[in-house]
């Protein structure tokens, strides 16, 4: 009866820490991307379809926010080539100067 006992506390301890609490970071993540999103507004293009143009201009402008810099997306892109098996070893970037409130890079690749 001891050894049973001391079974299933090992199951369970083995459950806890093996799917629940992969589950719980998870929920934590998925959490922390929801409230993310509802301070961006929401994501369905025709919400500003009855507003006024000033509205929808702010809603243009708030669907291109991001909190990530601009270092981060160049990250990822030379992580996305890497991961092809394209080595990008010296690239150009600029950053093309216009009257838009959205910024615009060049990049070119050898």
């Amino acid at each position: 009866m001891g050894l049973l006992s001391l079974a299933l506390l090992a199951g369970a301890a083995a459950f806890l820490f093996l799917t629940l609490k992969p589950l719980e970071t998870r929920d934590e993540m998925l959490g922390q991307r929801l409230e993310r999103s509802e301070r961006r507004g929401p994501s369905d293009p025709g919400f500003a379809r009855g507003a006024d143009p000033a509205e929808k201009l702010t809603a243009f402008y708030r669907f291109f926010e991001t909190e990530e810099a601009t270092t981060d997306w160049l990250a990822k892109l030379y992580a996305i080539g890497k991961s092809v098996g394209v080595e990008l070893r010296a690239a150009d970037y600029k950053l093309q100067k216009g009257e838009s409130r959205i910024q615009r890079y060049q990049i070119t690749l050898p």
